[in-house]
């Protein structure tokens, strides 16, 4: 006898939240951040008047020439330099986050909403855990799954901290499979990141056996020579046919959305697969949590099929004023070395 799917349907009012951690705040990281970039800002501000206001080489005496771009040289290295301190101080701040994480057994009794459950390959870990700012792609896909129910994801064997996003469950090698199965017959979404390991395709034949498709949806990682060597298997533990995805990134780059993941995939109820391609929203994106604007975007289909209310994330004032504030910066700064170029 053919096992059927379960079927999950929940009302958000049964159930109640739980509030997650805090988030590690204003840190020193954060503080050297902020007078880092201010410092870089000021001093291209204050060259750019210098030169308005009628700096040129021909003021600087006989080694004019050598001198003036010295200096443009020197605070453009300051910028470069300013980089890698960001991602150097970035990395520190998400390191101390780590700390902050809360395990799945005490988040689970503490949010009553059923899980959503995070499939990926172990090795991919090193991917969703790099930094998109100040925040991983992991802790941005756990901001927007946190919204659906509980986050949670199988921990690695052995680590001994795991990278802040799904709360982790751990479980002895000799019974993962029958406790991963029982998180997936009562989990509100399962969410996949397709990948090639024995383990996940274990799963992933449990997934079409045992659970509905609308409440699977597989994060697509942005490598088609992998995906398509993919695409045939899936074909045939799924049962339907996979879409064929374009891997080409766009030709403008602002729409690009810097993921490791390139879309997600959804089903219908008899299996049908849609494919979501990532796009990005300038204006609606912070610099803290990047991500989250460009996945919820994604997911609506996804918040439908579950009956769970989608909102549109939502404009941000502070992104439309650096922008504004960029563009002039920029401006200024081009005009500036034009016009020393032509005294």
């Amino acid at each position: 006898m053919n096992e059927q799917p379960m079927q999950h349907t929940f009302k958000e009012s049964c159930f109640e939240a739980a509030v997650l951690p805090k988030p590690a705040g204003l840190t020193w990281e954060l503080l050297l951040i902020v007078v880092a970039w201010t410092s870089a800002f000021s001093v291209l501000v204050g060259l750019a008047l210098w030169v308005l206001e009628g700096a040129e080489p021909g003021a600087l005496g006989s080694w004019d020439f050598v001198i003036f771009f010295t200096i443009w040289l020197v605070v453009f290295v300051y910028w470069a330099l300013i980089f890698v301190l960001t991602v150097w101080l970035s990395n520190r701040y998400r390191h101390r986050q780590t700390t902050l994480s809360i395990l799945a057994k005490t988040l689970l009794s503490q949010d009553t909403r059923p899980h959503v459950l995070y499939l990926r390959p172990f090795d991919d870990d090193d991917a969703t855990s790099r930094f998109l700012v100040l925040t991983s792609e992991e802790q941005n896909l756990a901001v927007v799954m946190n919204e659906i129910g509980p986050f949670i994801a199988i921990g690695q064997p052995n680590e001994e901290s795991a990278d802040p996003g799904a709360a982790r469950l751990y479980v002895k090698d000799d019974c993962w499979q029958t406790r991963v199965r029982e998180l997936m017959t009562t989990a509100a979404l399962v969410v996949l990141r397709l990948g090639n390991s024995e383990g996940l395709w274990w799963e992933i034949s449990e997934l079409r056996r045992s659970m509905a498709p609308e409440r699977l949806m597989l994060l697509v990682p942005d490598d088609q020579n992998m995906y398509e060597s993919l695409r045939a298997r899936l074909n045939v533990l799924l049962r339907c046919r996979m879409p064929e995805i374009d891997h080409t990134s766009p030709v403008f780059k602002t729409m690009q959305s810097f993921l490791s993941i390139i879309g997600i995939i959804y089903f219908d109820c008899d299996w049908q697969p849609h494919f979501r391609r990532l796009q990005a929203t300038p204006l609606r994106q912070t610099f803290w949590k990047p991500g989250v604007p460009i996945l919820k975007t994604a997911l609506k289909p996804v918040y439908e099929q579950l009956g769970i209310e989608w909102k549109k994330p939502p404009l941000k004032i502070t992104s439309l004023i650096a922008l504004v504030a960029l563009l002039t910066l920029g401006a200024i700064t081009i005009y500036a070395m034009l016009v020393s170029v032509t005294r």
